[in-house]
């Protein structure tokens, strides 16, 4: 009936199992994989039975018995190992990765128990998720990353989290671009390392660190070639057209408003006229040098070829910057992270549940005076048993109970404080002192004190006198306070007087005396040393409590006092004590006029104040009972780095061409990496001293008017092909280092500006005429800075180069090494050896005017070569 068996054939004993309705002969037309399953079948070889088709025994079969039948293993799919044979070999089957079948659970080490969830549900799943978690889920499998796929998804996710009250999407970004810059971290320009930036420049769509945010963009450049046939193009069209495209050519494009050289909002535009505010002044925005780029590269692509092309074309880019900026209006100043979220709500009420639950119990007032509560709610954190375990660690303390305590006695006592018959402390103080506050007064010496008071003067005019003409004028201030409160610690006779709690006895310095220091002794001589020096001495401290990393904002001496009573006394925690500046001002006479009781705080061992050339971190504590080792201001070493070195001399160039000259060692440094402010610097420098050594002349100097200097600008551009930046500081602004009593610097003194900018200010600002000879008028780096420039990017290429043909050298040893992979050599290796090191070009301008080999300490002189070998 069957025909021999062969090779890879084995004998099935099967019992079938038929269903009532369903005769055999339907089951034995159409036998199969499917079939089978119907059968319990057991595998058992047999050498003797046949194979083929179904034996008739199965359906005569009518007692249920065993049966024995033969079939080739390829018809069922065996997973043994097949008997050699000369049949082609098998393709391998592919798994799917949810299987059909499902067999019985059992746990063991290599298959941990997992449940079965179809993708319909991942989908659902993710619609209720934070988008946060969406971004990491698509990086966890190939099936999450095609489930994430789909837009609806995102948007849902979205809307359940944060509500209908958040912005849509914008239409030129991806749901994935847009979760990215609502909850992402990190900068992302790329090659940038900060991986903890926040900030999202709604203007532009990106989130960028400060410093790829200055890099990045520009303000815009109204002089240009592009911009200047753009306002030709608009002049020729009619008044009424003309007012429904913008001013200038950047104005085409996404920009934000910058204040004080800082980025403040996105650029406004008037509801009214449908165009930017203020759109005559270009330099109060910024945009991005890139689109900036691609703008003038299109406008002369499209324009300049086809100038009836130019109303469509500007007509097009501005709506397209009008969409972007009513899309970016709504998310500036947006903060979805914690802000109007229901997670943060769930928080609070969290926390202020478990902190009734201690014992003793703590109020809600009481916990809202916890810094650590306004961190962990900040937090994007849900609220946990996990999180309340860490808060209570750092909030369940008694002493900073009693602060919180005591900070709510004090607003309740100034909130509930009525002015009565009798005068109170402060106003005791007050007429105790006699010392004249009001605006319109004239401190000076002469004012009349109270007899301790007049001896804290006297030690302060000793001190003084020490420390004003030999100590840094940013340290002026701060050492002067801390030795005229040390020499009345140590003077053996201190004075009776009263004191500010109201007790009479010796004289315990308050936060007052050091004011009237400052007010009565430094300012007036501070004054006397000029406009400038005057701002560094009494204007120039920084608070010890702003720890962020983008707040530049300086103070007088009574301003940080102040501000620090406002900003940061009105929250304790573990190292914070400033709540100590939170006593409340109960006077009838100078209630409304001050906002710190100067009459009842002590004078602490150190001040919470830094000086300016020192920057507030997270790891500086201030304690107003400890003492603190004073950190002064670094002096820069004296380095003169033209005076022994004279230029060489290049025969092709004309001996009076100052511009020529200029060039060449422009040219000569522009394949290295320093920035243009000190490229342009050597290279006057280099000018300047061949033309004076042509001329045999002792003036080694140069003095520029503002008319050369724009030819100097156009000379670069049109003889070098080198990209250097013509943008400078003003060097005028930057004598005077400090920012004002407010905090605000001209922008001039914080970035480089080009000179279509600078031109307007050295005219409004400093009375500069364009003929007018000055060398300070643009700032270039010292002699100390040049050296220390160099130094560091020399270093860096050095180390840059060892690192990476250290790689290649290693890549290329393990090349013939079987388990060492493939040969990764890095492609940088080439660009890196092609960058020259800055001390090189600078011996190609200038050599020894003693004839010998110049000593150069600060660059090590070994250089590496392809193969990663040293070279003297």
């Amino acid at each position: 009936m069957g025909r021999q068996k062969g090779p890879g054939q084995m004998t099935f004993k099967v019992q079938p199992q038929v269903p009532a309705k369903r005769n055999m002969d339907q089951r034995q037309s159409g036998f199969g994989k499917s079939q089978l399953n119907q059968f319990n079948v057991r595998f058992k070889p047999n050498n003797d039975t046949g194979s083929g088709t179904l034996p008739s025994e199965v359906s005569n079969n009518e007692n249920n018995v065993p049966i024995t039948f033969a079939c080739n293993k390829t018809t069922v799919g065996f997973t043994e190992r097949r008997e050699k044979s000369d049949a082609p070999p098998l393709k391998k089957r592919k798994v799917s990765r949810y299987p059909m079948n499902h067999s019985a659970v059992r746990l063991t080490s290599r298959k941990p128990v997992t449940a079965y969830v179809p993708i319909d549900a991942w989908s659902l799943i993710f619609r209720r998720c934070h988008p946060r978690f969406l971004i990491q889920a698509r990086l966890v499998c190939r099936d999450f990353r095609d489930i994430l796929k789909q837009q609806s998804i995102w948007r849902e996710a979205r809307e359940y989290i944060y509500g209908p009250s958040l912005p849509e999407c914008p239409h030129d970004l991806h749901e994935l671009e847009f979760a990215k810059l609502l909850v992402g971290r990190g900068c992302q320009i790329k090659g940038c390392t900060q991986r903890l930036t926040r900030k999202v420049y709604w203007a532009f769509m990106l989130r960028m660190c400060e410093q790829c945010f200055s890099e990045k963009t520009q303000r815009p450049d109204i002089d240009g070639k592009e911009a200047q046939q753009y306002v030709e193009f608009r002049e020729k069209l009619e008044p009424e057209v003309r007012q429904t495209i913008p001013n200038h050519l950047a104005g085409l494009l996404p920009a934000g408003s910058m204040w004080a050289g800082k980025f403040s909002q996105v650029r406004p535009i008037d509801n009214e006229t449908q165009m930017w505010r203020f759109q005559d002044d270009p330099g109060n925005y910024c945009v991005m040098k890139d689109e900036f780029e691609d703008l003038k590269r299109d406008f002369t692509q499209k324009v300049v070829t086809e100038p009836s092309y130019f109303l469509f074309w500007a007509r097009l880019h501005w709506g397209r910057t009008k969409a972007r900026i009513e899309i970016a209006k709504e998310f500036d100043g947006h903060d979805v992270m914690v802000k109007n979220t229901s997670q943060k709500l769930e928080k609070v009420d969290f926390f202020q549940d478990m902190a009734e639950g201690l014992d003793p119990p703590m109020t809600p007032a009481v916990l809202r005076k916890m810094a650590a509560y306004h961190r962990a709610i900040d937090t994007p954190n849900a609220a946990s048993l996990r999180a309340w375990d860490g808060l209570k660690a750092k909030i369940d303390i008694p002493e900073l109970r009693k602060q919180a305590e005591q900070l709510l006695k004090w607003e309740r006592d100034d909130s509930g404080w009525r002015a009565s018959i009798e005068d109170d402390l402060y106003d005791k103080l007050i007429i105790h002192r006699r010392r004249r506050h009001n605006e319109g007064d004239k401190p000076g010496p002469e004012a009349n004190c109270c007899a301790e008071q007049q001896f804290v003067l006297d030690i302060a005019n000793r001190e003084v006198t020490n420390l004003i003409d030999i100590v840094h004028d940013e340290d002026v201030l701060l050492k002067l306070l801390d030795s005229v409160r040390c020499s009345y610690e140590a003077a053996p006779n201190k004075p009776q007087g009263l004191n500010g709690d109201g007790s009479t006895g010796q004289y315990r310095l308050l936060l007052d005396d050091a004011r009237v220091v400052v007010t009565e002794i430094l300012t007036p001589l501070a004054t006397n040393k000029g406009p400038v020096r005057a701002k560094t001495i009494t204007s120039s401290l920084r608070c010890m409590a702003c720890t962020r990393t983008d707040c530049h904002r300086t103070f007088t001496f009574d301003g940080l006092m102040v501000h620090i009573r406002n900003k940061h006394a009105d929250l304790v925690g573990e190292d914070l004590h400033f709540w100590r500046f939170a006593v409340p001002i109960q006077s009838r006479i100078r209630r409304y006029t001050e906002q710190l009781a100067w009459y009842h705080i002590p004078w602490p061992k150190t001040l919470p104040a830094l000086p300016y050339h020192r920057r507030a971190n997270p790891g500086l504590i201030w304690h107003p009972d400890e003492e603190q080792k004073y950190v002064s201001h670094c002096v820069e070493d004296e380095v003169h780095m033209f005076d022994r070195v004279e230029p060489i001399q290049d025969p092709t160039t004309n001996d009076d061409d100052f511009a020529g000259w200029v060039c060449k060692a422009v040219e000569i440094l522009a394949n290295t990496r320093l920035d243009s402010a000190a490229m342009i610097r050597i290279a006057f420098e280099y000018a300047a001293r061949t033309l004076s050594r042509l001329h045999e002349s002792d003036e080694s100097g140069f003095d520029l008017t503002v008319a050369q200097l724009q030819e100097m600008e156009g000379a670069i551009k049109t003889r070098t092909q080198s990209n250097v930046e013509f943008k400078f500081k003003c060097g005028l602004c930057m004598k005077d280092p400090t920012k004002s009593a407010s905090g605000r610097r001209p922008r001039e003194t914080l970035h480089p500006q080009p000179l279509s900018l600078l031109v307007p200010h050295w005219q409004n600002k400093h009375s500069l005429l364009a003929h007018t000879a000055q060398r300070d008028f643009i700032y270039l780096p010292s002699d100390f800075e040049l050296n220390q420039a160099m130094k560091q990017e020399d270093d860096k290429l050095e180390s840059e180069r060892r690192r990476v043909l250290l790689k290649n050298k290693k890549s290329k040893a393990g090349s013939g090494n079987a388990s060492a992979g493939k040969n990764t050599k890095d492609p940088r290796a080439e660009a890196l050896l092609e960058i020259p090191y800055i001390r090189d070009r600078f011996h190609m301008l200038f050599t020894p005017a003693d004839g010998s080999e110049a000593a150069d300490s600060s660059t090590d002189t070994s250089r590496l070569t392809s193969d990663g070998e040293d070279t003297d």
